[in-house]
């Protein structure tokens, strides 16, 4: 049984405040820092602006202190403004610096995670309870591209892979359903939960942040990892979401079975809508992966949050604890990781915002792929 572990990094942030990191914000004390959020409070609109302006020059240094005011100020117009600024720098945080990766802003709130009780399709590991995201945190806009992840990896394993298809001598059933199509923009797929850890990581390191994971004891089969020691280090790189950061990104305040309402039979999602469990009409199925960005978004800028590829999550998975849950982890052990969201090749009941599935975290297919998180 593999164990991942949560080390606090108090340490490294204070750091961060310090000394900054490279272009991603400012050499600024947190002195002058505290100076600047007390100028939020004055009567002059001027000043008030002025600190505003500076603070968010600033950049990501300046987020614990802001996030400190907007829970624990006293004075209204310090706590308004603190949450104004940690939306603007985390949106001024939301372009990777060396890919053409984006990331939405998605502001901390309360969400009831799972499915209610008189809502279906519901399955019965989805049990309903009151989930608070206490901090905003950054999710990639899309899955990661084929191109996304042969730039940082150096491989592409896509089996729906335009370069692997229309080889006559040795056919490719799966790559062959995207002969002639440009595939670099399709989700990468067929990678393992450890390939996606040693992604976010390698990609932290390509923009000097800090990885967020230590891997060891690693065991490979070919160029994709199978096996290792995972453990958090809860620092400012790249990472995957919790289920509970998935789902709460996913819904946008929404509480039907899809964020985009009731079923479609597959015309507002990549699934398998010729077989819908809410209509006798038969609807599309693609049959493969799409360019990431097809259909259209939740209201939070998300793009196929619904379908296309399962996406991995941190979280191992179990049962949910009872509720109300702070930024829930999932369980501290197990033998699956989470994957939400569905595939391409299942029906649209298996797509909903709730659907969770347990998958062996060294188990690579065609129908997995990954999104990333931060928080800075």
């Amino acid at each position: 049984m593999l164990v991942a572990q949560s080390l606090s990094a108090n340490l490294v942030f204070a750091t961060f405040i310090a000394i900054g990191i490279g272009s991603r914000c400012a050499a600024v004390v947190p002195e002058r820092i505290a100076a600047l959020i007390e100028e939020l409070r004055s009567d002059e609109f001027d000043r008030r602006e002025a600190a505003a302006q500076e603070l968010e020059k600033v950049g990501e240094s300046v987020l614990p202190q802001l996030r400190t005011a907007a829970l624990e100020s006293k004075d209204f117009e310090v706590r308004f403004h603190a949450e104004q600024l940690i939306f603007e720098v985390l949106r001024a945080a939301g372009v990777s610096t060396s890919t053409d990766m984006t990331f939405a802003v998605i502001e901390r709130g309360e969400f009831s995670m799972g499915t209610p009780e008189d809502q279906y399709p519901r399955q019965n590991n989805q049990t309903p309870h009151p989930v608070r995201i206490t901090r905003s945190f950054l999710l990639g806009t899309h899955e990661v591209t084929q191109k996304q992840y042969e730039h940082v990896m150096k491989v592409n394993p896509s089996g729906f892979a335009e370069a692997r298809s229309g080889n006559k001598q040795s056919p490719d059933p799966v790559a062959d359903k995207v002969e002639g199509m440009e595939t670099t923009a399709f989700p990468v797929e067929q990678i393992s939960w450890y390939d996606a850890i040693a992604f976010c990581n390698q990609l932290s390191n390509d923009e000097g942040l800090v990885p967020y994971y230590t891997m060891e004891s690693i065991t490979r089969e070919g160029h994709s990892i199978t096996n290792a020691a995972v453990t958090s280090l809860e620092t400012n790189g790249y990472r995957l979401p919790t289920e509970a950061e998935w789902e709460f990104a996913c819904r946008a305040g929404t509480v039907t079975p899809f964020n985009y309402g009731e079923p479609t039979n597959g015309s507002m999602a990549n699934l398998k809508g010729d077989n819908s469990y809410a209509s006798t009409q038969e609807g599309f199925y693609v049959g493969h992966t799409v360019k990431v960005g097809s259909y259209k978004p939740n209201a939070r800028g998300l793009w196929n949050m619904h379908g296309n590829v399962s996406e991995w999550c941190w979280d191992w998975y179990g049962p949910y604890d009872d509720g109300p849950l702070d930024d829930p982890q999932g369980p501290a052990e197990g033998r699956q990781r989470v994957q939400r969201g569905g595939a391409w090749l299942v029906t649209e009941q298996n797509c909903c915002s709730s659907s969770r599935l347990g998958v062996a975290p060294g188990e690579r297919k065609n129908h997995a792929g990954f999104r990333v998180a931060r928080s800075p």
